[in-house]
């Protein structure tokens, strides 16, 4: 079974300019996972996952604290606003460059293989360089659905 029937082709991207604050409203308003960056004429350039954004906001040495359970607060480190270098950061500075992808005739079983190597829900499916659409995990379980009858 391939994927090119359950791609999502109406999906939101963001420029390599796009500002900080419109990719943080892109990820609230449509609840995805992952948004593609693209520059004028469809070619993917990279993306960026939610958990990568919010890693900005964590301090460096969070990966050595194993258990954060037992700090109640994180007193001057909790932040009320953002600094003028996070608010400056673009699309271009947050993007992981050379992502995984699929093609429109990949097989369902290399999409899930790949979103688990990678550890995403969510995928750019490319024809060439040029993004033509986003799959998903839920995508795809549609299609299994839709095929066993």
């Amino acid at each position: 079974m391939e994927i090119k029937n359950y791609i999502t082709r109406d999906f939101h991207s963001a420029g390599p300019e796009t500002p900080f604050k419109d990719i943080a409203r892109i990820f609230f308003e449509t609840g995805e996972s992952v948004i593609p960056v693209t520059d004028k004429e469809d070619t993917l350039l990279g993306i960026i996952s939610i958990d990568d954004f919010m890693l900005i906001f964590l301090p460096d040495y969070i990966d050595l604290i194993k258990d954060v359970d037992f700090i109640h607060s994180f007193g001057a480190l909790e932040k009320t606003s953002f600094t003028i270098e996070e608010l400056l950061f673009v699309a271009e500075d947050l993007m992981k460059e050379d992502p995984p992808v699929l093609e429109e005739n990949d097989s369902f079983l290399k999409a899930i293989a790949t979103l688990h190597r990678h550890n995403l829900s969510r995928i750019p499916v490319v024809k060439g360089d040029k993004l033509t659409g986003m799959i998903n995990l839920n995508d795809i379980c549609r299609g299994i659905y839709e095929n066993k009858g």
